[in-house]
């Protein structure tokens, strides 16, 4: 009788277990399979790193192309459907000919504004110091706003080589900084 009991109760559990599993494929069947979808710089520069960095925030994506030795730019795409269209480009507003701040080296994105790091742009008499540019949206175009520079600007300290907002605050690194070997400013 106990052998039979227990055979029995195997037997409910490999048929629950494969029902499961059948169950949960064909669910898996229904759902959408997942697509690529490929997005490339609109007027592509030879080593400009485009992906560097990235960000997404409802249906906006910013992708940046701040590499080593670039000026750099950042491309705004707009979700529409099941796919991605070119937004916008935006560019460094104050690049001087032949600088190579790397604008576009970091990307944050909160609702209609975009932030761009570039680790080597100029503030004030620093032809290398760093700064974030702020872009937002009025109506269909995007326009430059404002660019916040470090507070203790030194040529070279990388400010603007990754940031971050949440809310109202802006945390902006500036890790070459010779004040205790880093720094991290809060906006």
């Amino acid at each position: 009788m106990r052998t039979i009991c227990h055979t029995i109760f195997i037997a409910l559990v490999v048929i629950l277990f494969f029902g499961s599993v059948a169950i949960t494929g064909a669910a898996a069947r229904e759902h959408d399979p997942v697509e690529e979808i490929r997005l490339t710089a609109s007027n592509p520069v030879p080593d400009a790193q485009f992906g560097r960095s990235v960000a997404i925030a409802g249906d906006l994506v910013a992708v940046g192309e701040g590499g080593d030795g670039a000026v750099g730019a950042v491309y705004l795409y707009k979700r529409q459907g099941r796919t991605y269209v070119p937004e916008a480009t935006l560019v460094s507003p104050d690049a001087a000919p032949d600088s190579y701040p790397e604008f576009g080296r970091t990307v944050a994105i909160q609702g209609d504004t975009v932030y761009v790091g570039a680790r080597f742009a100029q503030a004030g008499d620093l032809e290398r110091a760093g700064a974030v540019y702020i872009f937002r949206k009025h109506g269909h175009s995007w326009q430059f706003e404002d660019k916040i520079v470090s507070p203790a600007p030194e040529d070279e300290d990388n400010f603007g080589r990754a940031l971050a907002v949440e809310g109202n605050m802006m945390v902006v690194t500036a890790r070459k900084s010779s004040l205790e070997e880093g720094s991290a400013y809060i906006f």
